[in-house]
Protein backbone atom coordinates (compact mmCIF):
# COMPACT_ATOMS: atom_id res chain seq x y z
CA UNK A 1 0.00 0.00 0.00
CA UNK A 2 2.81 2.40 0.87
CA UNK A 3 4.36 1.73 -2.52
CA UNK A 4 1.04 2.56 -4.21
CA UNK A 5 0.74 5.94 -2.40
CA UNK A 6 4.38 6.68 -3.22
CA UNK A 7 3.69 6.04 -6.93
CA UNK A 8 0.62 8.32 -6.88
CA UNK A 9 2.59 11.07 -5.17
CA UNK A 10 5.36 10.79 -7.73
CA UNK A 11 2.86 11.07 -10.57
CA UNK A 12 1.26 14.20 -9.06
CA UNK A 13 4.71 15.79 -8.63
CA UNK A 14 5.48 15.09 -12.27
CA UNK A 15 2.21 16.78 -13.33
CA UNK A 16 3.12 19.89 -11.29
CA UNK A 17 6.57 20.07 -12.86
CA UNK A 18 5.19 19.67 -16.40
CA UNK A 19 2.56 22.34 -15.75
CA UNK A 20 5.23 24.70 -14.44
CA UNK A 21 7.37 24.14 -17.53
CA UNK A 22 4.39 24.72 -19.81
CA UNK A 23 3.59 27.98 -18.04
CA UNK A 24 7.20 29.10 -18.33
CA UNK A 25 7.22 28.16 -22.02
CA UNK A 26 4.07 30.21 -22.59
CA UNK A 27 5.54 33.34 -21.05
CA UNK A 28 9.08 32.76 -22.27
CA UNK A 29 8.80 30.59 -25.41
CA UNK A 30 12.42 30.46 -26.48
CA UNK A 31 13.75 29.69 -23.02
CA UNK A 32 16.51 32.26 -23.62
CA UNK A 33 17.84 34.16 -20.60
CA UNK A 34 18.06 37.27 -22.79
CA UNK A 35 14.41 37.16 -23.87
CA UNK A 36 12.35 40.12 -22.65
CA UNK A 37 9.10 39.08 -21.02
CA UNK A 38 6.67 41.81 -22.02
CA UNK A 39 4.35 40.96 -19.11
CA UNK A 40 7.01 41.97 -16.59
CA UNK A 41 6.38 45.02 -14.46
CA UNK A 42 7.95 48.38 -15.21
CA UNK A 43 11.47 49.01 -13.82
CA UNK A 44 11.43 49.98 -10.16
CA UNK A 45 13.59 53.03 -10.87
CA UNK A 46 14.49 55.30 -13.76
CA UNK A 47 18.06 55.85 -14.95
CA UNK A 48 18.77 58.62 -17.46
CA UNK A 49 21.97 59.33 -19.39
CA UNK A 50 23.47 62.77 -18.75
CA UNK A 51 25.61 64.72 -21.17
CA UNK A 52 24.21 63.25 -24.38
CA UNK A 53 23.94 65.91 -27.10
CA UNK A 54 20.54 67.11 -28.24
CA UNK A 55 20.12 66.00 -31.87
CA UNK A 56 20.09 68.73 -34.49
CA UNK A 57 17.12 69.18 -36.81
CA UNK A 58 17.32 68.83 -40.57
CA UNK A 59 20.00 67.11 -42.64
CA UNK A 60 23.35 66.68 -40.87
CA UNK A 61 26.23 68.37 -42.70
CA UNK A 62 29.59 66.59 -43.00
CA UNK A 63 31.52 68.84 -45.39
CA UNK A 64 33.76 70.54 -42.82
CA UNK A 65 34.59 67.66 -40.47
CA UNK A 66 38.15 66.32 -40.11
CA UNK A 67 40.28 64.65 -37.40
CA UNK A 68 42.31 66.84 -35.05
CA UNK A 69 44.94 66.23 -32.36
CA UNK A 70 47.65 64.40 -34.33
CA UNK A 71 50.26 66.71 -32.79
CA UNK A 72 49.18 65.43 -29.34
CA UNK A 73 49.12 61.76 -30.51
CA UNK A 74 45.42 61.57 -29.69
CA UNK A 75 42.95 61.86 -32.57
CA UNK A 76 39.49 63.37 -32.15
CA UNK A 77 36.70 63.84 -34.66
CA UNK A 78 33.70 66.13 -34.07
CA UNK A 79 30.63 64.97 -35.99
CA UNK A 80 26.97 65.97 -35.96
CA UNK A 81 25.29 63.92 -33.22
CA UNK A 82 24.07 60.61 -34.63
CA UNK A 83 26.11 60.70 -37.84
CA UNK A 84 28.97 58.53 -36.59
CA UNK A 85 26.67 55.77 -35.39
CA UNK A 86 24.52 55.76 -38.53
CA UNK A 87 27.44 55.88 -40.99
CA UNK A 88 30.49 53.62 -41.26
CA UNK A 89 33.55 55.10 -39.55
CA UNK A 90 36.52 52.79 -40.13
CA UNK A 91 40.27 52.89 -39.47
CA UNK A 92 43.31 51.58 -41.32
CA UNK A 93 46.13 51.36 -38.78
CA UNK A 94 48.32 48.67 -37.20
CA UNK A 95 46.95 46.79 -34.19
CA UNK A 96 48.28 47.84 -30.80
CA UNK A 97 49.19 44.96 -28.47
CA UNK A 98 46.64 42.72 -30.14
CA UNK A 99 43.86 45.32 -30.22
CA UNK A 100 42.45 46.94 -33.35
CA UNK A 101 42.05 50.72 -33.50
CA UNK A 102 38.50 52.02 -33.83
CA UNK A 103 36.62 55.29 -33.49
CA UNK A 104 34.48 55.45 -30.35
CA UNK A 105 32.00 58.17 -29.30
CA UNK A 106 32.94 60.13 -26.17
CA UNK A 107 29.59 59.68 -24.47
CA UNK A 108 28.43 61.41 -21.32
CA UNK A 109 29.80 64.42 -19.45
CA UNK A 110 33.52 65.23 -19.40
CA UNK A 111 35.30 67.28 -16.74
CA UNK A 112 38.76 68.89 -16.71
CA UNK A 113 40.14 70.48 -13.51
CA UNK A 114 36.65 70.52 -12.02
CA UNK A 115 35.12 72.27 -15.04
CA UNK A 116 32.50 70.72 -17.32
CA UNK A 117 33.75 70.55 -20.92
CA UNK A 118 31.11 72.06 -23.16
CA UNK A 119 30.50 70.46 -26.56
CA UNK A 120 28.77 72.57 -29.23
CA UNK A 121 25.05 71.86 -29.43
CA UNK A 122 24.08 69.11 -31.84
CA UNK A 123 27.58 67.62 -32.08
CA UNK A 124 29.26 64.46 -30.79
CA UNK A 125 32.99 64.02 -30.23
CA UNK A 126 34.63 60.74 -31.28
CA UNK A 127 38.12 59.56 -30.39
CA UNK A 128 40.54 57.00 -31.78
CA UNK A 129 40.81 54.16 -29.29
CA UNK A 130 41.76 50.52 -28.95
CA UNK A 131 38.71 48.29 -29.43
CA UNK A 132 38.53 47.65 -25.68
CA UNK A 133 38.28 51.41 -25.05
CA UNK A 134 41.31 51.54 -22.73
CA UNK A 135 43.92 53.37 -24.78
CA UNK A 136 43.71 56.64 -26.76
CA UNK A 137 47.36 57.77 -27.19
CA UNK A 138 49.38 56.23 -30.04
CA UNK A 139 52.92 56.75 -31.35
CA UNK A 140 54.81 56.13 -34.56
CA UNK A 141 51.88 55.04 -36.71
CA UNK A 142 49.93 56.23 -39.74
CA UNK A 143 46.15 56.34 -39.44
CA UNK A 144 43.72 56.44 -42.36
CA UNK A 145 40.11 57.23 -41.45
CA UNK A 146 37.24 56.50 -43.80
CA UNK A 147 33.75 57.91 -43.26
CA UNK A 148 31.09 56.39 -45.50
CA UNK A 149 27.37 57.15 -45.38
CA UNK A 150 24.85 55.43 -47.66
CA UNK A 151 23.09 58.80 -47.87
CA UNK A 152 22.76 62.11 -46.07
CA UNK A 153 21.99 61.53 -42.35
CA UNK A 154 18.85 63.05 -40.89
CA UNK A 155 17.13 62.67 -37.51
CA UNK A 156 13.57 61.29 -37.35
CA UNK A 157 11.17 61.14 -34.43
CA UNK A 158 8.11 59.15 -33.38
CA UNK A 159 6.06 58.61 -30.23
CA UNK A 160 6.35 55.21 -28.55
CA UNK A 161 2.83 53.90 -27.94
CA UNK A 162 2.90 50.55 -26.18
CA UNK A 163 1.30 48.66 -23.29
CA UNK A 164 4.88 48.02 -22.09
CA UNK A 165 6.59 51.38 -22.81
CA UNK A 166 9.83 50.22 -21.15
CA UNK A 167 10.33 47.70 -24.02
CA UNK A 168 11.12 48.79 -27.61
CA UNK A 169 11.01 46.62 -30.73
CA UNK A 170 14.07 47.99 -32.54
CA UNK A 171 13.33 46.19 -35.81
CA UNK A 172 9.89 47.79 -35.93
CA UNK A 173 11.36 51.27 -35.41
CA UNK A 174 14.21 50.97 -37.94
CA UNK A 175 12.50 48.68 -40.43
CA UNK A 176 15.29 46.12 -39.99
CA UNK A 177 17.05 44.34 -37.16
CA UNK A 178 20.53 45.81 -36.52
CA UNK A 179 23.68 43.70 -36.30
CA UNK A 180 23.70 42.26 -32.76
CA UNK A 181 27.52 42.13 -32.77
CA UNK A 182 27.97 45.88 -33.29
CA UNK A 183 29.41 47.94 -30.40
CA UNK A 184 26.63 49.09 -28.09
CA UNK A 185 27.96 52.64 -27.72
CA UNK A 186 27.97 53.07 -31.50
CA UNK A 187 24.35 51.94 -31.80
CA UNK A 188 23.01 54.09 -28.97
CA UNK A 189 24.86 57.15 -30.32
CA UNK A 190 22.51 57.18 -33.32
CA UNK A 191 19.30 56.70 -31.31
CA UNK A 192 17.56 58.41 -28.41
CA UNK A 193 14.94 56.74 -26.21
CA UNK A 194 13.35 59.61 -24.32
CA UNK A 195 11.24 59.78 -21.19
CA UNK A 196 8.15 61.97 -20.90
CA UNK A 197 10.48 64.73 -19.67
CA UNK A 198 12.75 64.38 -22.70
CA UNK A 199 15.58 62.61 -20.84
CA UNK A 200 17.54 59.91 -22.72
CA UNK A 201 16.96 56.63 -20.90
CA UNK A 202 19.61 54.07 -20.14
CA UNK A 203 19.21 50.67 -21.86
CA UNK A 204 19.02 47.57 -19.67
CA UNK A 205 21.51 44.75 -20.10
CA UNK A 206 20.22 41.19 -19.93
CA UNK A 207 21.95 40.73 -16.56
CA UNK A 208 20.17 43.89 -15.36
CA UNK A 209 23.17 45.26 -13.54
CA UNK A 210 22.96 48.94 -12.78
CA UNK A 211 25.50 51.21 -11.14
CA UNK A 212 24.87 54.59 -9.52
CA UNK A 213 27.80 56.18 -11.32
CA UNK A 214 27.23 57.78 -14.74
CA UNK A 215 30.81 56.88 -15.65
CA UNK A 216 29.97 53.22 -14.99
CA UNK A 217 26.95 53.46 -17.31
CA UNK A 218 29.10 54.84 -20.12
CA UNK A 219 31.85 52.28 -19.49
CA UNK A 220 29.23 49.52 -19.61
CA UNK A 221 28.15 50.59 -23.11
CA UNK A 222 31.74 51.06 -24.30
CA UNK A 223 32.59 47.49 -23.30
CA UNK A 224 29.35 45.83 -24.48
CA UNK A 225 27.90 44.62 -27.76
CA UNK A 226 24.36 45.35 -28.83
CA UNK A 227 23.33 41.75 -28.12
CA UNK A 228 24.10 42.35 -24.44
CA UNK A 229 20.96 44.54 -24.55
CA UNK A 230 18.93 43.37 -27.56
CA UNK A 231 17.10 40.04 -27.49
CA UNK A 232 17.21 37.59 -30.41
CA UNK A 233 13.79 38.89 -31.51
CA UNK A 234 15.10 42.48 -31.62
CA UNK A 235 13.76 44.08 -28.44
CA UNK A 236 15.51 46.20 -25.81
CA UNK A 237 14.33 47.00 -22.29
CA UNK A 238 15.03 50.38 -20.66
CA UNK A 239 15.38 51.78 -17.16
CA UNK A 240 12.19 53.82 -17.49
CA UNK A 241 9.16 54.34 -19.72
CA UNK A 242 10.03 55.37 -23.27
CA UNK A 243 7.75 58.18 -24.47
CA UNK A 244 9.48 59.19 -27.73
CA UNK A 245 12.17 57.67 -29.97
CA UNK A 246 14.58 59.60 -32.19
CA UNK A 247 16.88 57.94 -34.72
CA UNK A 248 19.04 58.73 -37.75
CA UNK A 249 18.14 57.56 -41.25
CA UNK A 250 20.22 57.88 -44.43
CA UNK A 251 18.84 58.93 -47.80
CA UNK A 252 20.00 60.47 -51.06
CA UNK A 253 23.54 60.58 -52.46
CA UNK A 254 26.20 58.51 -50.62
CA UNK A 255 28.97 60.39 -48.83
CA UNK A 256 32.64 59.34 -48.73
CA UNK A 257 35.42 61.15 -46.83
CA UNK A 258 39.01 59.97 -46.16
CA UNK A 259 41.75 61.47 -43.99
CA UNK A 260 45.37 60.51 -43.37
CA UNK A 261 47.12 61.37 -40.11
CA UNK A 262 50.65 60.67 -38.91
CA UNK A 263 51.16 60.16 -35.17
CA UNK A 264 54.85 60.69 -34.51
CA UNK A 265 57.01 58.49 -32.30
CA UNK A 266 57.38 59.31 -28.62
CA UNK A 267 60.17 61.85 -28.05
Amino acid sequence: MALKYWAVGLALAAIVVVAGLAKRQATHPDGDAGHVRTNEKAPSRMSALRGWPEPASGTLMLGDVMPTGAERNRLRLRLPAGAGGACELTVEAPDQNGHALVWKPRLGEHWIAGQLVETPAGTQDWELSTDDGRRQYFYGIDVVTHLHCDGAPRWHSAEHDSDTPWVVDIGHVLGHRPDPAMPADRFFERMRFLSSRGLPLRPMRHDRRINPSEADAIREMRESRLDHYMTPDGRIRFWGRVHRIRWVELSGTPIDRRWHDRLESYQ
